[in-house]
């Protein structure tokens, strides 16, 4: 019974239909924690880690449900203004989730990796880096539940390619993961070492989980994939999206893949059924994490043949 006073209590503001209920605000330029960058001659500095945070506003829930955006560029470029993240930050606000679209430390930033890592190959080490920087935003989160009025018990996490890949290690690691740039080293105070790092549902938009196959185990979130079949990107085939469901459903982890005939790499402007990524992608987190179906048209899985 009383987990089930819970979930109502924390799903107040979120609608069971596909109209707007809430505009949002937008509060821009947030730092959640920090991480050193190196410069051009070597020196180790601090880089500020900052957030963009889309509000429902005036929605009463003082445990509202959380997405975090994570863009995508190669761990090269891109930032939290995109358009993609900022689209499905804005739809999941005007339906009552807390939304924060994040940067993280790039190959720009020239950030410290392990030996695994590293070893010349700088887009690795970046990749690490948004590891790292993603489990700290999740933990800020958590440290400013009561600021925001938020449920730290209903943490979602979607991204992009690049962000794609890094959402998809916060699904698959454990807070014992990819917790610091270096084996050994402490987490900084302002990175909320007190708090967890686990999220409750993952969105992978044309990831790969290749750098994680062994981590993928039973006690994942609930995962949802879309995926361009015609993806030439070397690094993120569609192949490897049909791989982690395979693998998530052999555990008996609820996991749903949309293929998308037609679209390659960063298929943002294909459709479901006639519905956007971000309206497939609201009722699943609301089903899955939520447990709350929106819409009688999302009740069967897409299932690959």
């Amino acid at each position: 019974m009383k987990q089930t006073l819970f979930v109502a209590f924390a799903t107040l503001c979120i609608a069971a239909h596909a109209e707007p209920m809430y505009d949002v605000e937008v509060v821009k330029d947030i730092v959640y924690g920090t991480g050193p960058s190196r410069t051009a001659d070597g020196k180790t500095v601090p880089f500020a880690l900052k957030l963009d945070a889309y509000l429902p506003k005036n929605c009463p829930d003082t445990k509202k449900p959380v997405l975090l955006c994570v863009h995508g560029g190669g761990f090269r470029s891109g930032s939290k203004e995109v358009v993609a993240m900022v689209h499905f930050a804005e739809l999941f606000a005007q339906h009552g989730f807390a939304c924060f679209s994040i940067n993280y430390r790039m190959m720009g930033e020239k950030p410290p990796a392990p030996r695994e890592f590293s070893g010349g190959n700088d887009q690795k080490a970046a990749a690490h880096a948004a590891f790292v920087d993603a489990k700290a935003a999740v933990r800020w989160i958590r440290a400013n539940k009561d600021k925001y009025g938020l449920d730290g018990g209903h943490i979602a996490a979607m991204g992009g390619s690049a962000g794609a890949i890094t959402v998809l290690a916060l699904a698959f690691t454990d807070d014992n993961a990819f917790t610091t740039d270096l084996p050994g080293a402490k987490i900084a105070p302002e990175n909320n070492p007190d708090q967890s790092a686990s999220i409750q549902a993952c969105i992978s938009c044309w990831g790969s989980a290749t750098m994680l196959k062994d981590a993928i185990g039973k006690n994942a979130p609930p995962v949802l994939l879309f995926h361009g079949v015609d993806d030439k990107n070397v690094n993120t085939p569609a192949s490897g999206s049909e791989d982690v469901y395979k693998r998530l459903q052999g555990l008996g982890v609820a996991a749903e893949l949309r293929l998308l005939p037609g679209f390659g790499h960063g298929a943002w402007k294909a459709t479901v059924d006639g519905r956007s990524l971000q309206e497939v992608a609201l009722d699943f987190v609301q089903r899955e994490m939520l447990k709350k179906t929106p819409d009688a048209e999302t009740k069967n899985a897409a299932n690959p043949k």
